[in-house]
């Protein structure tokens, strides 16, 4: 089970893999050999690997949902990277098909969910927005 803390510290080392336990320590307000600590149990329990944050892991216990959208301008990679920096983003998917991107977001309400809905839906080349809630994953 991952608390807050734990969710801060892997959404930094999504941010940047090589930051300091120092920096991070400083951002969740804990001490750098705390941080340490617990980064070293992420590992050990596989939520870490190769420094790369399993996202599954990471949205367990949270509200998720997959949103479809269509972009308006081309190339889509600028506004792909815009819907990257939004909080609560986990994934993009760039896709072919009916869509031109799915992104997979994560938040720890359902009302959280809407307001992350509602920014990448403000993002001005961002067209048709389609969501579904996940209800459950399969191992």
């Amino acid at each position: 089970m991952l608390d807050q803390t734990n969710r801060r510290l892997l959404k930094l080392l999504s941010e940047n893999a090589r930051r300091s336990f120092a920096s991070m320590a400083t951002e969740v307000g804990l001490s750098r050999t705390a941080v340490q600590d617990r980064i070293a149990r992420m590992e050990r329990d596989g939520v870490i690997a190769g420094y790369r944050v399993d996202a599954p892991v990471l949205m367990e216990t949270a509200f998720q949902a997959l949103v479809s959208l269509e972009i308006e301008t081309r190339p889509c990679a600028p506004t792909l990277q815009k819907l990257r920096r939004i909080e609560g983003v986990c994934q993009v998917f760039s896709v072919a098909g009916e869509v031109d991107a799915v992104v997979q977001i994560s938040a720890g309400s359902s009302r959280d969910l809407s307001k992350i809905i509602d920014r990448i839906a403000a993002v001005p080349t961002v067209g048709k927005v389609t969501s579904q809630i996940i209800l459950s994953r399969l191992p």
